[in-house]
Formats: structure tokens, sequence, C-alpha cells
């Protein structure tokens, strides 16, 4: 299949759970035997995934949603058969994030209230320079900045397919801006190709990340459905009804972009 994405660049499509947890007329027989025995807020979650995933490549492809056959890969990464698109998926807080591109990719958004912080939990997913970096942040700014550094790694590790196969201990992505630059620092890292990644805006509350094998392309970002735009302002997600085209996000994508190989 050939799709109308363009080559350079990923697309971040953005909706909550909310939006298309009573869209299960778009799961295959598969798909609506596995979400039976899910609890309710569980089956929201997958029925709004899946279904939002559909709607995105059917429109990048120029086909009917209900004809995307979802595939998970061996190593664990959905993927379509017969096309040339990459993509992937994650969802926190009630908020669905899907990162689509030509090269392969990975993304990651975490609520702000999903983790608390710890010395534990910090000694468990950083490097010895990033705990030492991390000791300094100041208090009232340590949930954010733990989130922003797992986030990324997160995102590096779906990219490259390493998953648990890498120690997040062993690698560095760090807490710097564009001008630091960070990189994995640890010879320990067993990263199969270089992989960047770059922090995203996803909406009140949630903090993301997406990587790509080699250099990061141009991001666009959307939402699959248009918000409120005063409703997004009070901290709050009520949708609108459907666009007739994707309305771009007025997000900016933050000005930090980590370069992060192996040694």
């Amino acid at each position: 299949m050939t799709s109308r994405m363009r080559p350079g660049v990923i697309q971040i499509w953005h909706w909550t759970v909310r939006q298309l947890s009573e869209a299960a007329d778009l799961l295959s027989e598969e798909e609506a035997e596995r979400v039976e025995g899910m609890v309710a807020h569980r089956r929201a979650e997958y029925v709004a995934a899946r279904a939002g995933v559909k709607r995105v490549l059917a429109e990048l492809l120029a086909v009917e949603a209900a004809t995307i056959d979802l595939r998970i890969s061996p190593n664990g990464k959905p993927q379509l058969k017969g096309a040339e698109l990459h993509f992937n998926l994650s969802h926190s807080g009630g908020q669905v994030a899907l990162a689509v591109g030509t090269v392969e990719l990975g993304i990651d958004v975490e609520a702000a209230w999903s983790h608390v912080v710890s010395a534990g939990l910090a000694a468990h997913v950083m490097t010895d320079l990033e705990r030492a970096t991390f000791a300094n942040v100041d208090a009232h700014l340590r949930q954010e900045a733990f989130l922003r550094l797992w986030t990324r790694k997160e995102a590096v590790l779906k990219a490259t397919g390493d998953g648990l196969r890498v120690n997040p201990r062993e690698l560095h992505v760090g807490f710097g801006s564009a001008a630091a630059r960070p990189i994995s620092r640890n010879a320990k890292a067993t990263l199969r190709r270089p992989v960047s990644v770059v922090d995203i805006q996803c909406g009140p509350g949630v903090i993301g990340a997406v990587a790509a094998v080699g250099a990061v392309p141009h991001i666009e970002t959307h939402w699959l459905i248009q918000y409120d735009r005063e409703a997004i302002k009070r901290g709050s997600c009520e949708n609108q009804p459907l666009s007739s085209s994707p309305a771009a996000c007025e997000s900016k994508q933050s000005a930090m972009v980590a370069g992060v190989r192996k040694r």
C-alpha cells in the first residue's frame, strides 16, 4: 500500500480515550473478542487506541478504516502488513499519541501524576551521571524532570526495538537542552543503531517524547478530533464534532533535541 506520508516527516496525532472509546465498530473480529473479558477502563483504552490508529492510517493510505489490519511484530511493535509506514502508539492519563513516519520510530507519553518519584525509582532507571544531575534539581521540578527523562528513554528503546534488552540505567539521555546534546555515555549500552529523540508537548498534564532511528525528521502535530481551545486552556479535553480535516495542534515542540547513540 502506498501512503501519503512525505519522507523526512514524522506526524504525531493526538486524541483522548473518551473521544473514541465507543468506536468498537472499527475492531476486527479478533480484536472484538479480545476486549470481551477486559474491565471497563482497559476496554475503553484498547478500543480508543485501535480505532484512532486505524482512522489515521486509513487517512494516510486512502483506504477504509475498517480494512486496516493491525498485527504485532515479533519484538512487540504494531505493524501493518504491506505498508511502507512505521508507527508507534502510547497512552496515559486518558490521552493517546500516535507517531507515524517512513523511518523506524517510537513514542512515549506519561501523565504528570503517573509516577511517584523516589530515590529508589531514580536509581532503577538513571545512569550514574543522570542521578548526580537529578540530585541537584529543585524538589518542585523533579516530577517533570523525571518524566522528561523517562519518556525519552522509553521512546528510544521503542524506536530501536531493543526494549528490555537494554537496561535503562545503561542508556544516557540526560536532562539537557539542544545545546548540551546529551548522548549515551555508558559503554554497557547495547543499542543496535544510532537514534535521536525530541521532547513533545501533548496537552495539559502530559509529557512526551518521540524518537527515530537516525536523525529525528521534521515533526507535524495534529489532533485527530478538533478540541475546544478554551477547554484546553482550562485543562479540560472536551471534544467537538469531527473536523473535515485534522487541525494542526497549537502546541510547540520543545527546543530540546537529544542525540542518543551507543558508545
